[in-house]
């Protein structure tokens, strides 16, 4: 393997490839700190002598960056996201688009052109016909054109992969500008720049002289705004975030689940502002960081794992199709994470104020989508299907857990993975009472700590056969109440992927809206407690809400008799068609 490490202030405009020839495969560099190329082999030999050749080809690369830093002035290595440009942000970049596009022109008129790689010409070539190109037409059409992302296939109306030529201009002075309108206002301020230096450039033509400005203008928005919302962090100590976070997830004790989300969202907000200081996060960051967050998939293709954040939004931006995160759910995980961590930081006196607090993204009521609870024509149509009737076994559905899922969530009102990971053990008599024990023993997991119950099991699922289900399981040496449920490697979670198929099997019996899901069954069930007339603390217990929970080992609260006693009163006969059979 050849690597070479590069200048922190190299890295971004070390860009290029090159074709290896032992193998005709083009090797890329992206602007990154380090440079890695395979050599394609185990002889040292060999090696040494790929690495030679590899070595020419990115020095050649290395010197071409640096004559276009000292041509164009420094470019900055790390992307920020921001919201908005300050004033004195948006005059930086006018100045410097100005001053690229007159010394642009100062370098076609050199003498010995052969000083200057053909790729730096080329970018003098550009920046003289990009100025050219802002001076055409109206001021709307240029900058429509200006914003306009374009493909590499001119054949291909629909190929939007290539950036926009604002965004080339915002992406050489190391900012990405997450709000639209925000974006149009830069958008003016580099076309006004660029209609600017045309105007300059035809006066030298006319013969009158225009100076060009001097060579230490330079596209640095950050340097001297320490103190602002935008500032980095380079002049500011103290515990960094990715340390004191692992500190925060030990010292809460979280839950794998939990914490791999945290983590996920911690990594997030570093990918695109760096493992910075706690003090140098401001709030501007934590908004910046949720507006990005609007243009990233909720659920994109495996070839994109291990990218980094902007590059799957830009890839998201070719494809439409793509769900993308909702405003609540940034609002609750994404920046909830942020605002939990911070706030722990400042128990901890880490931290004098959260930077993350009354950060919230609107959501729009059009956007919304809770989950509601299955009317009764649901219920009649999802247990008359042949599953409950026939005794069909749907071949995605698990096998009998396609059964007792959709029962065992109607009169318990239990989550879906509560029942998803039950163990034969979690079925046993309590007290002479037929209970659900529902714990995270053994490697099973609870949303919460009042989830942590016991539910006595509604007459009609014994009579369905729930108790004989459980015993013919232990006979067969299962530890699983549903053996076939597999815990998904990513989420870890059982139901995991039976609750995508569920989402599916309903329409595909006709019931085709997006607000029934599997937890419609926990909605339905407190109706139906309610309308029972079952006390809010008894249907807490049920239900495992803050505070509630049963028995000895599960903290105060109800008698397995007592909530046994409101357990019979529910009445579903009104779902189940006469021919409805129990299990086989």
């Amino acid at each position: 393997m050849y690597y070479r490490d590069l200048p922190a202030d190299l890295a971004r405009p070390v860009v290029g490839e090159f074709r290896l020839p032992w193998s005709g495969r083009v090797a890329e560099l992206k602007g990154r700190k380090v440079v890695a190329v395979s050599l394609g082999t185990t002889d040292k030999r060999e090696a040494e002598r790929r690495r030679d050749q590899v070595h020419v080809e990115v020095e050649i690369l290395v010197d071409k960056a640096i004559r276009e830093v000292r041509m164009f002035g420094q470019t900055t290595s790390r992307m920020r996201l921001v919201s908005r440009l300050t004033a004195d942000q948006h005059r930086r970049i006018a100045d410097w688009v100005y001053a690229m596009t007159l010394r642009a022109q100062d370098l076609e008129m050199v003498e010995d052109p052969a000083e200057f790689y053909d790729d730096t010409r080329v970018i003098a070539w550009l920046g003289r016909v990009q100025a050219e190109e802002a001076s055409k037409g109206t001021e709307a059409d240029a900058l429509a054109r200006l914003m306009e992302r374009r493909g590499w296939d001119d054949d291909d109306p629909t190929d939007r992969s290539r950036p926009s030529a604002l965004e080339e201009v915002l992406e050489d002075v190391g900012v990405r500008i997450v709000d639209p309108e925000q974006l149009r206002l830069a958008g003016l301020t580099v076309l006004r720049a660029r209609r600017r230096a045309w105007a300059a450039l035809r006066k030298r033509e006319e013969g009158e002289p225009v100076e060009t400005p001097p060579s230490d203008i330079q596209p640095v928005l950050f340097d001297e705004e320490e103190k602002s919302d935008q500032s980095p962090a380079s002049d500011v100590d103290g515990p960094r975030l990715r340390e004191t976070f692992t500190e925060f997830l030990v010292a809460r004790g979280m839950k794998k689940n939990t914490a791999d989300d945290y983590r996920n969202q911690m990594e997030r907000f570093v990918d695109l502002f760096g493992n910075l200081p706690l003090q140098a996060v401001s709030r501007r960051m934590v908004l910046d960081f949720a507006l990005a967050l609007q243009k990233f998939p909720s659920r994109f293709p495996d070839a994109w794992r291990g990218k980094r954040v902007h590059e799957i939004i830009d890839l998201a931006e070719k494809r439409p199709d793509l769900p993308r995160l909702a405003p609540q759910t940034i609002n609750d995980r994404s920046v909830g994470a942020l605002r939990s961590f911070f706030s722990w930081c400042i128990k901890r006196q880490i931290l004098e104020q959260n930077p993350a607090a009354n950060v919230v993204l609107d959501v729009p009521k059009s956007s919304e989508k809770p989950r509601r609870p299955y009317r009764l024509e649901h219920l009649r149509l999802i247990f008359q299907q042949g599953v409950f009737t026939k005794g069909e076994r749907p071949k995605r559905g698990a096998g009998e857990a396609m059964y007792w899922l959709p029962l065992i969530a109607l009169y318990t009102g239990a989550r879906l993975e509560e029942i998803g990971q039950l163990h034969v053990s979690d079925i046993r008599h309590e007290e002479g009472v037929w209970v659900f024990d529902i714990n995270d023993d053994d490697g099973k997991t609870l949303k919460t700590r009042s989830s942590r119950r016991m539910i006595p099991i509604h007459s009609d699922l014994i009579a369905r056969g729930i108790v004989n289900e459980r015993d013919r399981l232990v006979a067969k040496g299962e530890t699983r109440m549903f053996p076939l449920l597999r815990r998904s490697r990513r989420l870890q979670k059982y139901t995991a992927m039976f609750s995508k198929w569920w989402g599916l099997w309903l329409r595909e019996i006709g019931i085709d809206d997006e607000h029934l899901v599997f937890h419609s069954f926990r909605h339905t069930a407190k109706d139906k407690f309610r309308a029972t007339k079952i006390p809010v603390d008894i249907q807490d217990a049920l239900l495992g809400h803050a505070g509630k929970t049963v028995g000895s080992d599960y903290g105060d609260g109800f008698d397995v008799y007592t909530l046994a006693d409101y357990m019979a009163r529910i009445d579903w006969s009104a779902v189940f068609r006469p021919d409805s059979t129990p299990a086989t």
